[in-house]
């Protein structure tokens, strides 16, 4: 049973006193070294045309790769009794906290400007006014459909357009339906804020649906965006932790090209850094004891 106190740990400062230990650092500079010399083996690959990302998945091929994922996670997990969450690509039109507002900023733009616009005498006020609006609306719709995300709210996965290859969804969809059930199994009004824990589990997630998909199908496409996101995020990490443990980083570490570029660490980036650490010595089997309630937050190394 999940108790209050085992919530408790799972707080960002709990969670980061963990991480920052000078003990981390070698095995982190050998994971960080591992996964870079992997990721350039399929970057080859890709350049050479060699991976196959399969067909683009429609409405209705993404739910039924969904279904299977599912499964999936929850043999992995170690759950059976999770509600399956809807899941559906991003649309400005689908009413959601975030696409509301939007379309309130993209209307009240367009009036503005057509009505400075129309007016007489001309109203260039209110005109300019509306295309800053309309301006603003314009990115943050950029923004909003480039990330694909779980609604805590609607309890529904939305999977940005750009994931549209099946190797590229896939992993992506298990990390998200990670989130869902995070937020099933447990209690969310007794959690602290969480966000190194919330995404280095769904990390975990993703890397091994990833891992799974890339076995079962001998296809390497499946482990491109887990690895490209996941060594950036590691060399981040890394270079924040030597920098807050006076400790000299590897400059060849630092060197290693990825599509993903990050200037400081995130909440994806300290979870996933953790938890792959307790990873790589204890197993696969932290994910599953850490939703169940098991897991022993002591020092990694």
């Amino acid at each position: 049973m999940i108790t209050k106190e085992y919530k408790l740990k799972l707080k960002n400062s709990n969670l980061i006193q963990l991480l920052l230990d000078k003990d981390n650092i070698s095995p982190l500079e050998s994971i960080l070294d591992n996964e870079s010399q992997y990721l350039k083996k399929i970057q080859n690959l890709k350049d050479s045309q060699a991976l196959d990302f399969g067909p683009k998945l429609n409405k209705v091929d993404l739910k039924a790769e969904f279904f299977s994922v599912k499964e999936e996670v929850d043999r992995f997990l170690g759950v059976s009794d999770v509600a399956q969450p809807s899941c559906d690509y991003y649309s400005i039109f689908k009413p959601d906290i975030s696409t509301v507002p939007l379309l309130g900023m993209y209307g009240f733009g367009a009036l503005c400007t057509i009505e400075g616009l129309l007016k007489f005498p001309y109203d260039p006020a209110n005109a300019f006014f509306g295309i800053i609006l309309l301006q603003n609306a314009f990115f943050l719709h950029i923004i909003e459909r480039g990330s694909s995300r779980y609604n805590l709210l609607t309890r529904s996965i939305i999977m940005s357009p750009l994931h549209k290859y099946r190797a590229d969804v896939i992993p992506v969809v298990g990390h998200e339906y990670a989130h869902h059930v995070q937020r099933r199994k447990l209690s969310l009004s007794l959690l602290p804020k969480r966000s190194y824990f919330d995404e280095g589990h769904a990390r975990g997630v993703q890397r091994f649906i990833a891992n799974s998909y890339r076995n079962k199908e001998n296809n390497e496409a499946f482990m491109y965006d887990y690895l490209d996101l996941s060594v950036a995020e590691l060399r981040v990490t890394y270079q924040w932790m030597c920098k807050k443990l006076e400790i000299a980083p590897s400059k060849s570490l630092l060197k290693i090209e990825t599509a993903t570029r990050y200037r400081k660490q995130t909440g994806h980036s300290i979870g996933n850094t953790l938890f792959l650490l307790y990873e790589t010595r204890l197993g696969k089997g932290i994910y599953k004891d850490l939703i169940d309630g098991s897991f022993e937050f002591k020092k990694v190394y």
